[in-house]
């Protein structure tokens, strides 16, 4: 499959605390598989260049290799740490930002994005009045706005939204995005 998202970098945030999982998300294994590996996957067949940010480099398996690995530069700040980190690693004009927990995305939400994203600086979906904004393209003139956020201990990722032209995509309910926060919602993530 041709990749044909150009000059954006995929972006595996892969960082977080999991605290109400219990253990680190980003090592979740499913029969044998590393889950974060499945997404890693499928983001390398749409995009030339996928990374992982995470606050830890050194705890990624041999595995994990076939990725770029790029230390957070911002931890402990969220999200937000990650994506300004991404931006100040890539050498292109935009990113798109996945979180590790949301691994049975559908390669089309991610074309039904890219389509829609003219000369906005952020793209996201938005279901039922809730934005996604772990799932969305941003471009990196957003940089200087994310690193202001950062520098007034402002971690949310939606704060500064009304200073960027953002698009929302309406997602329908046969497409919502699925996450997983805790070891009983296990069993929901592959249905």
């Amino acid at each position: 499959m041709a990749k044909i998202i150009a000059d954006c970098t995929a972006v595996l945030l892969c960082g977080g605390k999991s605290s109400r999982m219990g253990f680190d998300k980003a090592l979740l294994k499913i029969q044998g598989q590393y889950v974060i590996l499945q997404t890693a996957e499928k983001l390398m067949e749409l995009f030339e260049e996928v990374i992982l940010v995470t606050n830890d480099s050194q705890k990624f398996p041999k595995a994990f290799r076939k990725c770029t690995i790029i230390q957070d530069m911002y931890l402990g700040k969220g999200p937000l740490g990650g994506i300004v980190t991404a931006m100040n690693y890539t050498q292109k004009a935009e990113v798109f930002v996945i979180a590790c927990d949301i691994p049975t995305f559908s390669p089309k939400l991610v074309y039904q994005l890219a389509s829609k994203r003219g000369q906005n600086q952020v793209t996201i979906f938005d279901f039922e009045g809730r934005q996604e904004p772990l799932f969305g393209f941003y471009r990196c003139s957003c940089l200087p706005t994310f690193q202001k956020q950062l520098a007034q201990n402002n971690y949310q990722v939606r704060q500064e939204f009304e200073r960027l032209s953002v698009k929302t995509v309406q997602l329908s309910k046969e497409n919502q995005l699925k996450n997983v926060n805790r070891k009983e919602e296990l069993s929901q993530w592959y249905r």
